[in-house]
């Protein structure tokens, strides 16, 4: 059993791709047995990758607090299973993730990669400002202004009026402590308010 899966310890209902995945995590923490395993199937499933980002990971960037693999092994695990996975956003976005995390690449040279991520699953606008792009913002400004903009307009679809005014002063407050707020954000906001408020 390992804590970081949760409910996936004992989850019956899994293919059998994700059982034999889980049930070999569950007692094997080596690499080289992991890998070997996953490099025996043409294409993995969501929930085969979603067990082993969680069994390797516990929920960080990296396994320092999971498995405790190397920089390089992460990135050749993580590779080999994005090139199995690739129309999965979770195989992409840990791709990247451990791109940063072993060193081998910036933030600011995965803009492509994130805009795709962010243009198919606006869903993680949130969880993306606020944990990966902090890097990109300060070679690109202009686009932290677009992807602020994108979430707030996302943001707002689910949630009330005063819901949506205390989280955009919460994030412009995150992202813009010295109060300079672009004045594209300000109007993009005032124009969520108006329209909301109707």
């Amino acid at each position: 059993m390992l804590y970081q899966l949760g409910k996936y310890n004992t989850k019956d209902d899994l293919s059998i791709q994700a059982k034999r995945v889980r049930n070999h995590i569950q007692v094997n923490w080596d690499f080289n047995s992991i890998h070997e395993i996953i490099k025996e199937y043409e294409n993995l499933e969501f929930e085969t990758v979603l067990i082993l980002n969680k069994a390797i990971n516990a929920g960080y960037w990296n396994s320092i607090y999971g498995l405790h693999w190397s920089n390089d092994d992460e990135l050749k695990f993580w590779t080999t299973v994005y090139s199995k996975s690739k129309e999965l956003t979770i195989s992409k976005l840990q791709l990247l993730r451990t791109y940063q995390s072993s060193g081998s690449k910036k933030a600011h040279e995965l803009i492509e990669e994130y805009v795709d991520i962010l243009n198919k699953s606006p869903e993680l606008y949130y969880e993306l400002i606020n944990e990966d792009l902090d890097g990109i913002w300060k070679v690109n400004p202009k686009l932290k202004v677009s992807c602020l903009n994108e979430m707030f307009i996302h943001l707002a679809a689910d949630m009330k009026i005063d819901e949506f005014t205390e989280e955009v002063d919460s994030q412009l407050m995150r992202h813009y402590p010295d109060k300079s707020i672009p004045q594209l954000i300000l109007d993009e906001v005032n124009r969520i308010k108006k329209s909301n408020s109707r």
